[in-house]
C-alpha cells in the first residue's frame, strides 16, 4: 500500500500558530522585567549572620530598580557575622555606582513577603568594585525584633499608665500638694 504524504491546509496553520506562540512566548520570558540573560553581569559577594529567608534567584536592587538577581547562598562560618556568604549579579551598566561606601541590605517586599538584595549606593565617587569583591552589610533590621521591642514598649506604656492611676487616686482622695 503507497502512502501519500499530503499535508493539509488546516494542518499546516495549526503547525504555524503553534511555532509563533511558542516564539512569542520565548520572547515574553527571556525579555521580560527585570534583567534579560542577554545583558553583561559581574558578579560580587556580601555576607550575613542570617538571611531570613532569602532564595536562590531573588531580586537585586538599586535604589528601586531590578539590576541583577541571587546566585548563590552558602554557608561559609567564618565568624561570627560571615556565617552566609550570598553570591549575587548586577548589571555591568550599574556597576560603575559600586563605588566604596556602598553597603548592601536585606530588604521585604511588603511586611512578611518575598526578601531580596538591596543596593545601597554611595554619594562618594570613587573606583568600582572589582569583579567578585565583596559588599559590606548593613543591618535592615527584623520583624521578630520589631515585635519585640513593640512588646516591651507596650509594657513600658502599661507601667506609666498604673503610675498615673495611683497618682490620680492619691489627687481624688486628697493627698498630696495639689
Amino acid at each position: 500500500m503507497q502512502r501519500s504524504i499530503r499535508v493539509r491546509w488546516g494542518n499546516l496553520k495549526v503547525g504555524i500558530l503553534l511555532v509563533i506562540a511558542f516564539g512569542v512566548l520565548m520572547w515574553a520570558s527571556l525579555s521580560g522585567t527585570g534583567t534579560s540573560i542577554f545583558q553583561p553581569k559581574g558578579l560580587f559577594v556580601c555576607y550575613f549572620t542570617n538571611v531570613n529567608g532569602l532564595l536562590p534567584g531573588a531580586p537585586v536592587w538599586m535604589s528601586g530598580v531590578e539590576v541583577g538577581n541571587v546566585k548563590v547562598i552558602e554557608f561559609v562560618n567564618l565568624d561570627s557575622v560571615k556565617v552566609v556568604r550570598v553570591t549575587c549579579r548586577a548589571k555591568k551598566s550599574v556597576w560603575k555606582q559600586l563605588t566604596p561606601g556602598t553597603v548592601v541590605q536585606l530588604g521585604t517586599i511588603g511586611f512578611l513577603g518575598d526578601k531580596y538584595v538591596e543596593i545601597i549606593p554611595s554619594l562618594k565617587p570613587g573606583e568600582p568594585l572589582a569583579e567578585g569583591g565583596e559588599l559590606p552589610v548593613r543591618d535592615a533590621g527584623s520583624a521578630e525584633r520589631l515585635f519585640k521591642e513593640g512588646e516591651e514598649a507596650m509594657a513600658e506604656a502599661g507601667s506609666i499608665m498604673s503610675n498615673l492611676d495611683s497618682i490620680m487616686m492619691r489627687i481624688n482622695r486628697g493627698e498630696g500638694s495639689l
